[in-house]
């Protein structure tokens, strides 16, 4: 949700003339005189119109504009609008800001906005106490509680009202709260976590998502200090094994995979590659996030199993950071058919290979 109104001026008015258009042929203008007063506007005279409007009608002309558009998944009409209030921000007082995002009277998407704004405002992170105390006001509803929660700024300080917003909801609040709680107190989201997965039945599929990946990040920073992680690790790949084989949400099913995949550990790895229950493309992306756990076990002395896993992750997706690990360890093997095995792999990745991603340099354990 941040930075959705916050994006280059030229783009935002481009933006309007082009969501207008489409807005029109769906029916949905003629039923909004605000979309047939700039529709035909080049971007000029577009400017000037909304340059020349008071703060009150901006906000009005966007809130109608907001309305108009619900349901439709498309904010994009309302930018060049946000734009011009961004503008002139100075001009509105943090009071004022609070008010509009209490308004019910007013759109989710126009509530969004003066979220974004007022963070904006505050953009160095300190002085969000105001804001941050509407997450407590029972008054506010949810949506605005998560526009909040995934806008502002937050520190340990606030982990206390983050974890009651996570155990009051069971949407999108409660998953963005404990995904927040995840860069902030991994233990405490972890416990969240294990309150959800306890509860299977009784949770949410939002819940559950946000629940597994919390868990996963948890137990991938427990390993060197838990000496009962190997226990965790089992019992965790288990539960993403028990929801792939009987749940019938297809996005639950893939978030139990991202959640192995994001463990970064070789029996996790193993687990989705041997699994019939995952897609070949989930095991490609796999392969893809945990290159380097693949890398490591090359590098260190890895067992035939070890090796074995390496050729069928590369089976699925050859990497080439992988070719020189291989030949190294191909010169060591004394088995011909193991050897020409190695090979065969090399060969491929040499064939067919691509470079690792870099962007998962640092997400082996």
């Amino acid at each position: 949700m941040r930075g959705e109104f916050l994006m280059p001026k030229n783009v935002k008015i481009i933006s309007l003339i082009f969501c207008l258009s489409l807005l029109f042929f769906a029916g949905i203008a003629s039923a909004n005189d605000i979309f047939k007063k700039y529709a035909d506007k080049d971007e000029e005279t577009l400017m000037k119109d909304l340059a020349a409007l008071s703060k009150k009608q901006l906000i009005e002309e966007m809130d109608s504009l907001a309305k108009s558009s619900e349901g439709t998944g498309d904010i994009n009409a309302l930018i060049p609008f946000a734009t011009e209030l961004f503008e002139r921000k100075d001009e509105i007082s943090d009071e004022e800001l609070l008010t509009y995002i209490k308004n019910p009277s007013l759109s989710p998407a126009t509530r969004d906005f003066f979220v974004e704004l007022y963070v904006a405002k505050h953009e160095d992170g300190n002085n969000l106490d105001e804001i941050k105390a509407l997450l407590a006001d029972p008054e506010v509803d949810k949506s605005t509680k998560t526009s909040i929660v995934t806008t502002a700024h937050f520190s340990p300080d606030d982990v206390g009202i983050l974890i009651k917003l996570a155990k009051s909801d069971n949407g999108l609040l409660a998953f963005h709260s404990i995904k927040v709680l995840n860069s902030l107190d991994k233990n405490a989201a972890n416990q969240l976590a294990e309150e959800i997965l306890s509860n299977l039945n009784q949770s949410s599929k939002i819940e559950l998502e946000a629940a597994l990946k919390s868990k996963a990040i948890f137990l991938k920073t427990a390993k060197e200090k838990d000496q009962n992680y190997e226990n965790l690790e089992k019992q965790f790949i288990q539960l993403n094994l028990d929801i792939l084989k009987n749940s019938n949400d297809p996005e639950l099913k893939d978030t139990a995979v991202f959640a192995l995949s994001d463990l970064g550990s070789k029996n996790a790895l193993k687990t989705i590659l041997k699994s019939e229950f995952i897609d070949r493309e989930l095991k490609v992306f796999a392969v893809d996030q945990n290159f380097m756990t693949l890398k490591r076990i090359l590098e260190n002395h890895p067992t035939r199993e070890e090796l074995n896993l390496v050729i069928q992750a590369m089976d699925i997706l050859p990497i080439t950071d992988l070719a020189e690990p291989l030949k190294h360890i191909a010169g060591k093997v004394k088995e011909l058919d193991f050897k020409k095995k190695i090979e065969e792999t090399i060969a491929n990745i040499e064939k067919n290979g691509i470079k690792g991603n870099e962007k998962w340099l640092d997400h082996a354990q």
